[in-house]
């Protein structure tokens, strides 16, 4: 791992982009094909895709894949998992990926200090949460 840039970064959609401090933020390249986490893996952070494609997926309960969804650049993804000790799925690049992994505690230190940063996490909390129920109530009634 090692520190990057944000303000070199591309991904206008990134909410971390106009963070006045970085230096908490680590970048990974992964190969394609190679798993980000696995299920049972500590929690230790968030990842947001940089650059590349990374799949989001758990096995059922025939131990079949089941893609849950795809990421790319600018998203965040290991959110759901955020606030349990392990993961419960995985998470595997598409393609050659660079991904800046932001870990829970330097996060939460970043977040006392920038309001902004909050406000904006807190919302895209709340839209994956409305995702999520719209899901479920799909699966639920169909």
């Amino acid at each position: 791992m090692n520190q990057d840039n944000c303000t070199n970064c591309l991904n206008s959609c990134c909410i971390f982009k106009d963070c006045r401090s970085f230096e908490w933020i680590e970048s990974i390249t992964f190969s394609s094909n190679q798993h980000i986490f696995l299920e049972c893996m500590p929690v230790k952070g968030l990842y947001v895709v940089r650059r590349g494609e990374v799949k989001e997926y758990d096995n059922n309960t025939q131990r079949k894949e089941s893609e849950n969804r795809i990421v790319r650049n600018g998203e965040i993804f290991g959110h759901k998992d955020f606030s349990a000790d392990k993961h419960k799925f995985r998470a595997i690049a598409l393609k050659n990926s660079k991904i800046c992994y932001l870990k829970k505690d330097s996060l939460y230190q970043v977040c006392l200090g920038n309001p902004e940063l909050s406000l904006n996490l807190l919302k895209f909390f709340k839209e994956e949460l409305i995702k999520t129920d719209k899901k479920y109530k799909n699966n639920l009634y169909s």
